[in-house]
């Protein structure tokens, strides 16, 4: 009686454990995609400065908004076993959007590293030649990253349980397609945006850091971001993976060990099967298990880079703050007074043309760059707030 208790509690708790990921999953979900579609509904509806960062974050909005759902899918259906939902067409078609769309998102970090340089060190850079070539360069990785990724949909297999696997075979072919996608999806990427950050150090040099506007600051600050944070959430993903891949391929050996000593066993009289397996240590297997399970919690971790990226687009570019806050707090302009920023502009303006009248002005004679309406909107907003 205490034995069925014991298993019947071991069974409510992996029950829960998997209810707890699946509801994790979802709502990372649900938060990516409401962001994305508001990110995307900013880019197409709203009255912004057509500028080239904006164009590549539009890119990456759509590889992520496509990406979320098939992934979210793809792993509720490996913890809950129900992997023969799927057809062998269905897990070729959901890998091949994965995987397209996650080394279209690794370029448009790269992408946005560039163009943070071109931003911090190039004084023309809000010409309309630079958006123009920002949405050809977001086309083409969009082009040739699916057309590459057209070979490796045919290796997918469709397994009963865990839904769709990359290869049933764990051999050394296998290997090298793990290390090839992690060192083109991950590791190179970061290698190239490190080399941006320190070559746009190295130039920036030149400028007093007074010189750069607000906006510039701030959009700094979100392409930082966004690559620390693809950085921290994809590490433990990564890693973890590898240490899977070789449990698997030893338990695997292991199993075939055994089966061999079990075949041998059966015609002998001496050394019985139940003898043979009663001495088969099982802390090979132990050790699968545990590190299968951090690897769940870290495909969590994963994708949650791609819900937060909406926070970061909105908490450190007025634009998008402005767009998110029309469709979620019903609001039409952030302050306080339901006083549009152009009005408090026009209240500016018409201020200084009076004084201009009333006396000489005393304005130095310095060549300052024009303030962008976001630094002016910005400043306006502070002054209110306090």
């Amino acid at each position: 009686m205490m034995d069925e208790v014991e298993e019947n509690d071991t069974g409510l708790e992996i029950n829960v454990e998997v209810l707890i990921k699946c509801v994790l999953l979802s709502l990372i979900g649900v938060v990516c995609i409401v962001g994305n579609m508001l990110v995307i509904r900013t880019l197409i509806f709203f009255k912004y400065p057509k500028i080239h960062l904006y164009v590549m974050i539009g890119g990456l909005s759509v590889a992520d908004l496509l990406k979320i759902t098939p992934e979210i899918l793809q792993n509720v259906i490996r913890l809950t076993h129900k992997g023969d939902v799927f057809t062998s067409e269905w897990c070729q078609s959901i890998f091949y959007l994965v995987e397209t769309c996650t080394y279209v998102a690794s370029c448009h970090l790269v992408a946005l590293s560039i163009i943070r340089c071109i931003m911090l060190t190039d004084r023309a850079h809000y010409s309309k030649s630079y958006v123009i070539h920002a949405f050809i360069s977001s086309l083409v990785i969009w082009v040739l990253t699916m057309l590459a990724n057209i070979p490796n949909a045919k290796a997918i297999v469709k397994d009963d349980n865990y839904g769709c696997l990359r290869s049933a075979t764990l051999n050394a072919e296998t290997e090298r397609n793990n290390y090839l996608k992690v060192a083109f999806s991950y590791a190179l990427p970061l290698l190239v945006i490190g080399i941006v950050y320190i070559v746009t150090w190295y130039f920036t040099q030149r400028f007093f850091a007074d010189s750069y506007s607000h906006r510039e600051r701030r959009l700094s600050r979100m392409v930082t971001l966004l690559i620390v944070s693809f950085g921290i959430c994809k590490l433990p993903h990564e890693i973890v993976s590898f240490i899977v891949f070789y449990q698997t391929r030893a338990v695997q050996t292991s199993f075939s060990n055994v089966k061999l000593d079990l075949d041998l066993s059966l015609n002998s009289t001496d050394f019985g099967s139940d003898d043979m397996l009663s001495n088969y240590p099982t802390n090979g297997l132990d050790n699968y298990h545990l590190w299968g399970n951090i690897y769940e919690y870290c495909d969590i971790l994963a994708v949650l880079d791609l819900a937060l990226r909406p926070f970061f687009y909105a908490k450190l570019s007025y634009y998008f703050s402005k767009s998110f806050d029309e469709v979620i707090n019903c609001t039409s302009c952030r302050n306080n007074n339901n006083a549009s920023c152009s009005d408090i502009h026009q209240s500016r303006e018409g201020a200084v043309r009076m004084g201009s009248q009333s006396g000489p002005s005393l304005t130095p004679l310095t060549v300052e760059r024009e303030e962008s309406p976001d630094d002016q909107c910005d400043e306006i907003i502070n002054i209110d707030e306090n």
